[in-house]
């Protein structure tokens, strides 16, 4: 049985899309709704990616996995997040509601320099090379492919 709610929750990199589940997850808690899940597209990439593929592109990701896991979850409520949840057809079908964070790209980018250099432990210079190393094109397609309608 899937969940009856599917939220897909979608945004730029850095947006804030986990926050925003925490969130969610903790005000459903409140309101005594236990039975809540939150799968990451961020553990559905390919093992192998070709050369050729940007790693952060869509085509890193199996989505037949993702819609999968989202037709055999059996929670009330399950929050589907990541930066290509809203861009797949496929997972845009599967959901009840669509959530997109509109973060501007400023904002974004002092966030990820953060995360990516305390969590991740990356340098200042390899974040800003992941950013500019073709993530823009990825970013433009992305945005003209994910409205919310």
């Amino acid at each position: 049985m899937a969940p009856r709610i599917v939220a897909l929750i979608g945004g730029g990199q850095a947006a804030g899309k986990k926050s925003v589940c925490r969130a969610i997850v903790s005000r459903l808690q409140s309101w005594k709704v236990t039975d809540v899940k939150v799968l990451s597209l961020d553990n559905f990439k390919n093992a192998k990616i070709p050369e050729n593929v940007n790693p952060e592109g869509p085509y890193a990701y199996d989505f037949d996995a993702v819609a999968s896991a989202i037709k055999i979850e059996t929670s009330d409520v399950l929050l589907v997040e990541g930066y290509y949840t809203l861009y797949e057809e496929t997972l845009k079908r599967l959901g009840t509601i669509r959530i997109y964070i509109d973060l501007d790209a400023d904002t974004r980018l002092s966030r990820r320099i953060m995360r990516d250099t305390t969590e991740r432990g990356l340098s200042l210079q390899a974040v800003l090379d992941n950013v500019s190393g073709g993530h823009k094109l990825c970013e433009s397609r992305f945005n003209d492919n994910c409205a919310v309608s």
